[in-house]
């Protein structure tokens, strides 16, 4: 039993590895990128006057406004911090 090979299981020492925060940070930006896409394509249906009726039935602003706070948290370096513990996302997924 070699403690090389059980230090590439550590999970504190992949924590720290560059390739794991690169996960994380591709996360976030995956993330960031959904979540604006949908506040762009709730704001665009919502700019249409013919789909009045069914924005309110689906509660658009409701969902736009909960959307935009998702995307201001997800932003943030403690979002970032949140995702510590994860896999991540893989970063040849791009």
């Amino acid at each position: 039993s070699d403690q090389s090979i059980r230090d590439l299981f550590d999970s504190k020492k992949i924590l720290e590895q560059p390739w794991y925060k690169e996960r994380l940070l591709m996360k976030q930006e995956k993330d960031v990128a959904y979540l604006s896409k949908q506040s762009a394509y709730i704001k665009e249906y919502l700019s249409k006057e013919s789909h009045r009726i069914e924005a309110d039935r689906l509660q658009l602003n409701e969902r736009l406004t909960d959307i935009q706070a998702k995307l201001e948290i997800t932003k943030g370096s403690d979002y970032l911090k949140s995702l510590e513990g994860t896999i991540g996302r893989d970063v040849s997924l791009s």
